[in-house]
């Protein structure tokens, strides 16, 4: 409409916003290449930003919510994780036992590959413990470990 009467452009607030020459008209604004790749890119932005919903799903069933908050959509069957997490320690063993400068014990849990799996905080015989809560996140599952009824460790589980 603007191009072809030949009027100024009326949003002049929106022009002041974006650096716009003042007083431009609408087909000049358009056609003008420094602005028309400043205008992609815009666009280009704006559809990355959508297509993150989708990327931040991942394989664990955890969307993206607003605000910076995820939410999970599926949950694993217990039978199922806790199948698998004792698998896990049958051939994990413990690591070397270090403090952390607040005094805290940590006892990683390493599998034959020689990567951490898992996390004791305190002594505990691996055949012993039990499973309590569990729940899957944005890299896998985690499932605490438990003795004598005290939580005394976490495993992770892809």
């Amino acid at each position: 409409m603007f191009e072809q009467s030949g009027e100024r452009c009326p949003n002049d607030r929106f022009l002041r916003l974006f650096n716009f020459p003042m007083g431009v008209e609408m087909k000049s604004l358009i056609l003008n290449p420094s602005r028309k790749a400043f205008v992609c890119a815009v666009l280009a932005a704006a559809a990355l930003g959508a297509g993150m919903n989708a990327v931040a799903g991942g394989p664990f069933g955890w969307r993206y919510a607003p605000q910076g908050y995820y939410y999970q959509t599926q949950q694993r069957d217990r039978a199922e994780v806790e199948k698998q997490a004792r698998a896990a320690l049958d051939h994990a063993v413990k690591g070397e036992v270090w403090k952390s400068p607040r005094g805290n014990t940590h006892i990683p849990l390493v599998n034959k590959d020689k990567l951490v799996i898992g996390n004791l905080w305190e002594e505990a015989d691996l055949k012993a413990v039990e499973f309590g809560a569990y729940w899957t996140g944005r890299y896998g599952t985690k499932v605490e470990l438990v003795s004598g009824g005290k939580v005394v460790g976490t495993l992770w589980l892809q």
